[in-house]
């Protein structure tokens, strides 16, 4: 059966201002760790992570264009866990970064996920 699945990440692993992570078979005390980028050249500030499972949330600074794995505590309803991030800031390639013709606004690329 499927794993795990995510939204408003795209094929390419970047994510807009929000995406989901739904876990399936998730048991209580996982924590999901979620490997993300940012990319100075689009958005040369910190970008700021958010995180929330069942009601617990947390928050992360994340300094411009570094790889950085954040742990978010994942809170089972029935046997699934969800996790929705928010991700600010974004920015438009096309705007950023002429002669990009790319019009999504674009937040952090979401590497990897894993589940411990």
């Amino acid at each position: 059966g499927i794993a795990s699945v995510t939204a408003g990440i795209y094929g390419d692993h970047w994510s807009g201002s929000r995406a989901t992570s739904t876990r399936y078979r998730c048991s209580p005390g996982s924590t999901l760790l979620a490997t993300v980028q940012g990319d100075a050249r689009l958005i040369r500030d910190d970008s700021t992570l958010t995180a929330s499972s069942g009601g617990k949330r947390v928050s992360y600074t994340l300094p411009a264009g570094r790889t950085e794995t954040v742990r978010i505590p994942l809170v089972p309803a029935g046997s699934r866990c969800v996790v929705h991030f928010g991700i600010s800031p974004v920015a438009l390639p096309s705007v950023v970064e002429p002669p990009s013709t790319d019009t999504r606004a674009l937040g952090l690329r979401f590497l990897s996920f894993a589940v411990r």
